[in-house]
């Protein structure tokens, strides 16, 4: 518990300053595929996490300062992100300064929307999270897959981001809402299975492509079929299998960065490696000794 509420009061220190609500961003600039992000500058992925996880402290702890920092996490995503408008849906934007449509991330932010709407009962939350889902559920195709980003440049369908779409749909449904997508998102499901592993586990980039295999591409896939339960505990077992044998380091402790066909980039990054492999373990020994039962919705 002590360390729960040091790692709160660093969050808290943390958060970008000069915008409507709770937000956070990197300590650094960064160049996507799409547009240039100077250092601290809050984006929808690092908030939300961050928002999810916090809500998950306060679920299995009750500390009320988890919960005081991620309600206000609302106002930055209603006041400070711009909106790409489709009919009576919605995207909302990665940052306060790109207008791009980015599924994970307009997703991401929808679900914890919803999650917010539960705890307090505010109904414009609902309202903007189920607008924001419709639009990325608009965009879904007939396979079940989604394309990166609605932009010709960013056309493209990749293991993890398909997993972080999923995770974010089933929010909503474990929440109650949203049933009407209940076959859209088996159909992804099904998709994402069927497309992103090989026999033994191997974990592909890209649904027709295998190389460069990210540390994300299986980490992700661990804690999404983990919740997903006993239907998919074998391909889930290969997948973590296949991890521990090719990306993990059982000497230092650590796992890679990136698996190419011919060399392993074996950079520790303590973000995008090392937490999110401690994530996947940590979800995947939840769900295989209590059942999922701590992730019960609120």
């Amino acid at each position: 518990m002590n360390n729960i509420r040091h790692l709160l009061g660093l969050l808290n220190m943390c958060k970008s300053a000069g915008y409507s609500g709770n937000c956070w961003g990197y300590n650094f600039d960064w160049q996507s595929r799409a547009f240039y992000v100077p250092q601290y500058t809050p984006t929808i992925v690092n908030s939300g996490f961050i928002g999810h996880a916090l809500l998950d402290a306060f679920q299995f702890t009750g500390d009320q300062k988890a919960l005081d920092l991620a309600v206000p996490i609302k106002d930055f995503l209603l006041k400070d992100l711009h909106r790409t408008k489709d009919g009576d849906t919605f995207c909302f934007s990665y940052t306060p300064i790109d207008n791009t449509a980015v599924h994970n991330a307009n997703l991401l932010g929808a679900s914890l929307l919803i999650r917010l709407y539960k705890i307090t009962g505010e109904q414009r939350l609902r309202d903007v999270a189920l607008s924001s889902l419709a639009y990325s559920m608009k965009h879904q195709h007939d396979d079940g897959s989604w394309y990166y980003a609605e932009t010709a440049m960013q056309s493209w369908i990749d293991s993890f981001h398909t997993g972080f779409n999923l995770q974010a749909i089933r929010w909503f449904l474990q929440l109650g809402e949203a049933t009407e997508f209940q076959a859209a998102f088996e159909r992804g499901v099904d998709f994402y299975a069927g497309h992103f592993f090989l026999e033994d586990g191997t974990p592909k980039y890209y649904h027709n492509k295998v190389y460069p295999i990210d540390i994300h591409s299986p980490a992700q896939a661990i804690v999404f079929f983990s919740g997903e339960g006993d239907a998919y505990q074998e391909l889930t077992d290969r997948i973590l299998n296949w991890t521990l044998k090719e990306m993990y380091d059982p000497h230092k402790g650590l796992f890679y960065f990136r698996k190419g066909r011919y060399m392993t980039n074996k950079i520790p990054y303590m973000r995008w490696g090392q937490a999110w492999a401690f994530h996947a373990l940590t979800e995947y020994l939840l769900f295989r000794n209590t059942g999922g039962r701590l992730h019960a919705p609120q």
